[in-house]
């Protein structure tokens, strides 16, 4: 059947006609995700986290681009005019979870990007299940620690691979 899928816009994504077919690896099950709140994954070697918040699913880098802090594992998060940002618990580091761009206070209650620091990635769900795509096209900071095994102790994980799907069905992008 035809699927509806809500994600987040890629962070330095070229236009979709320049992306090639992609394998996508499959997460967890959406029971899974709304029991645990987020999950942790090793894909293809690089540590990423999903979660869902109001409705929308996010999947970013799990660890902090700046000092390598347990950003998304247990990261709050917070409206930061306007930016739904989620923060690292370390150096108080706010990130946007859709684009990944650092957010900061300029003034009182004027909120600037510092431009992408955290790469974010294609997150869907289809028949109840998870399922990312990692995006690597160029450089962004989070790049430095994604793979890192020094940080494994942060919490859980599970590792999978990425494959691709064979399927008459394309996805529907809404």
């Amino acid at each position: 059947g035809k699927h509806s899928i809500m994600e987040a816009p890629a962070s330095g994504e070229s236009s979709s006609k320049d992306i090639p077919v992609q394998s996508e690896a499959h997460v967890c099950s959406a029971a899974t995700l709304a029991s645990q709140g987020r999950v942790t994954a090793q894909i293809d070697g690089r540590f990423v986290t999903v979660l869902r918040h109001a409705g929308v699913l996010y999947c970013m880098d799990s660890t902090c681009y700046h000092m390598g802090g347990p950003l998304m594992r247990t990261g709050d998060i917070e409206d930061w005019g306007g930016h739904k940002c989620i923060v690292c618990p370390w150096h108080h580091y706010a990130l946007d979870l859709a684009t990944g761009e650092g957010i900061y206070e300029k003034s009182k209650g004027t909120f600037a990007s510092k431009g992408v620091r955290q790469r974010t990635h294609r997150v869907y769900e289809r028949d109840g299940d998870i399922f990312v795509q990692l995006r690597t096209d160029g450089k962004v900071h989070s790049d430095d620690y994604a793979t890192r095994e020094d940080v494994r102790n942060r919490g859980p994980f599970h590792t999978v691979q990425s494959s691709v799907r064979h399927s008459a069905t394309p996805e529907i992008e809404t």
